[in-house]
C-alpha cells in the first residue's frame, strides 16, 4: 500500500522536474503522428477548440505548482490505504483520489461482466479549498506583485510594455491565470482570429509569441514566422529555433534587454501587425 502511494508520488515529482506544457505537446504531437493523426486536429474535433497559447500557459502553471490529480486504480482498495489517500488529498497541494473498479457477473448470463467504479477520497470541501488557490490575475494584482518583487528598471520595462500592448491591440491584454506568476498577453483580433502576439510575466520574462501561430500565419504567408523568428534572434542576440519557436513561448529576461532592444522589439510587433492586416 505504502509502495504504492510512493510509486504515485513519484510520478508527480518526475513530472514537475522533468516536464514542461511545451515537452507535453511535443509529446502529443509525436504520439498522434506515430497514428498517423494530427493532435490540433483531434482537439479541434473533440472540444470544438485550439490548443492554444492559453493552454500551454496554464499547464505550464499546474507543473509548476503542483496542481496535478493523482488516481490510484484498484478493484479493491483496503481501509488502510483509503485513510492514506484522504490525509494527503486533504494537505496536499495535489489532489489524490482512489478509483476502486468492483468486477459483477450476472446471475442469469454469467458471460456478462460489469465493472461498477467508486470514487474514494474526493469531497467539494478539498476541491473548493484548492479551486481558490487558482484565480485570475488583474491589473491591480500584476502591478502590485511587479513592483513588491523586481528592479525599477524591470518595472519601467514592464509598464512600457503593456501601454504599448494597449496601444497594439487597441484594447487591453488578456490576463493570466497563474497560481503564482502572473502574466498578460497582447492577442491581435484580425478577422475574428486571434494572434497571440508577445506576454509579459511578474518574473520579468517577456515571451515572443509569433511563433505559436505559424500554422494560421502560414495561410497568410507561408515565410512569415520563420522571417520574424529571425529578426527576433537578430535583436536579441538570441538563438530560438525553429521548434522552440513554433512549440512554445519562447521567453528572454527583460533585464538582459536594453532600451534600443526593446524598442526594436516593439517596432518588430507593430510590422507584425501591420503585415497581418495588409494580408
Amino acid at each position: 500500500r505504502r509502495s504504492v502511494l510512493a510509486q504515485g508520488i513519484e510520478y508527480l515529482s518526475h513530472l514537475q522536474t522533468e516536464w514542461s506544457g511545451d515537452k507535453f505537446l511535443e509529446e502529443a504531437k509525436e504520439y498522434w503522428a506515430k497514428k498517423e493523426k494530427a493532435f490540433e486536429q483531434l482537439v479541434q474535433e473533440k472540444w470544438g477548440k485550439e490548443f492554444d497559447s492559453p493552454y500551454i500557459s496554464q499547464l505550464q502553471s499546474n507543473i509548476d505548482t503542483a496542481n496535478m490529480r493523482l488516481i490510484i486504480a484498484a478493484d479493491s482498495i483496503p481501509s488502510e490505504l483509503r485513510r492514506m489517500i484522504e490525509f494527503l488529498n486533504n494537505t496536499s497541494k495535489f489532489e489524490i483520489l482512489g478509483l476502486e473498479v468492483a468486477l459483477y457477473s450476472d446471475e442469469k448470463d454469467l458471460e456478462n461482466k460489469y465493472l461498477i467504479p467508486a470514487l474514494l477520497g474526493a469531497s467539494e470541501q478539498t476541491r473548493d479549498r484548492k479551486k481558490k488557490s487558482r484565480s485570475q490575475w488583474s491589473e491591480a494584482r500584476f502591478f502590485e506583485v511587479v513592483e513588491e518583487s523586481l528592479l525599477l528598471k524591470i518595472i519601467e520595462k514592464i509598464n512600457n510594455l503593456y501601454d504599448f500592448a494597449k496601444k497594439l491591440i487597441d484594447r487591453k491584454p488578456d490576463w493570466g491565470t497563474g497560481k503564482e506568476t502572473g502574466s498578460f498577453t497582447a492577442k491581435l483580433d484580425i478577422n475574428g482570429h486571434l494572434f497571440s502576439v508577445f506576454s509579459v510575466y511578474t518574473d520579468g520574462n517577456i515571451s515572443i509569441n509569433i511563433g505559436w501561430n505559424h500554422k494560421h500565419l502560414s495561410e497568410v504567408n507561408k515565410d512569415i514566422s520563420e522571417k520574424f523568428r529571425s529578426e527576433v534572434n537578430l535583436i536579441t542576440k538570441k538563438k530560438f529555433t525553429q521548434r522552440r519557436w513554433e512549440e512554445g513561448w519562447p521567453k528572454i529576461a527583460l533585464e538582459s534587454l536594453s532600451a534600443q532592444q526593446l524598442s526594436s522589439l516593439k517596432g518588430l510587433l507593430e510590422k507584425f501587425k501591420k503585415e497581418l492586416l495588409e494580408n
